[in-house]
């Protein structure tokens, strides 16, 4: 089980600390960044998924999560050009990965030592994780439907 983790120029997080205990909610009014602390923890899951992360850096794009471009993920008050994600699991192990920032690149790259193989044997990474999500709905001026299901519906309703 992951204890903490610290987020460092990422999103919204100049420099934050996340403490974690067996059953951790996070809620808020929408807009205060629930989110970006999720998205973190997927990117280095989607990361290690395509077999970039033990190696070659983070994957901003992918199965879990889409964030955009580099641009898009670093701290907009940021002093330095980098992200970095220290991630501590309930057994002290850890694993801290710093990534360089290049504009428009859709991947950043590991700009820190690798972590020990070890490391992603640990939840965040092996087959015991779990992620469910719930998509949003908004509410729609429109409804969301092709001209052949509007005349198939328009038929229906003639007849």
């Amino acid at each position: 089980m992951i204890s903490s983790v610290h987020l460092t120029n990422f999103k919204p997080f100049a420099n934050q600390f996340l403490y974690f205990k067996p059953l951790t909610l996070l809620s808020g009014l929408n807009s205060t960044d629930k989110y970006s602390v999720l998205q973190a923890l997927l990117l280095m899951r989607q990361s290690y998924q395509q077999g970039l992360l033990e190696n070659q850096g983070l994957a901003l794009n992918g199965e879990l999560v889409s964030i955009g471009t580099t641009q898009d993920a670093l701290f907009e008050g940021a002093k330095d050009d980098f992200i970095s994600f220290e991630i501590v699991w309930q057994n002290d192990k850890q694993g801290i990965w710093n990534f360089s920032y290049d504009r428009e690149k859709d991947v950043l790259n590991l700009a820190s030592q690798p972590v020990t193989s070890d490391t992603y044997k640990l939840s965040l990474f092996n087959q015991k994780f779990h992620y469910l999500q719930a998509e949003h709905l908004d509410p729609r001026l429109f409804s969301q439907m092709s001209d052949f299901q509007l005349q198939q519906q328009q038929n229906n309703s003639i007849k």
